[in-house]
């Protein structure tokens, strides 16, 4: 992003306040440095909840050995499979 901002530049004249250009390119490195900011928050409030369910002697989910797109979750209750992939949305094209 960087570099298409400093190749857009030379074609323009030179300015001292920032133009249009140098928003959008700070713009979108906020949002891309937020969503990993996002991810790494959820990454570790997730972690920190499975640490405690373990803690307390709760049993988390346990994993079922499945493709990866096709994951499964697996209920103790019911000893049922239930799919992800069936939860999702269909998107008609």
């Amino acid at each position: 992003m960087t570099t298409l901002s400093i190749s857009a530049r030379h074609s323009l004249p030179k300015v001292s306040y920032a133009t249009a250009m140098d928003w959008f390119i700070a713009v979108c490195f906020a949002f891309v440095f937020s969503a990993l900011i996002e991810f790494a928050a959820v990454n570790y409030f997730t972690n920190i909840q499975i640490e405690k369910a373990k803690r307390k002697g709760m049993k988390s989910i346990p994993e079922c050995s499945a493709a990866p797109l096709q994951k499964e979750i697996c209920t103790e209750e019911t000893s049922t499979v239930i799919p992800l992939l069936a939860k999702l949305p269909v998107i008609a094209c």
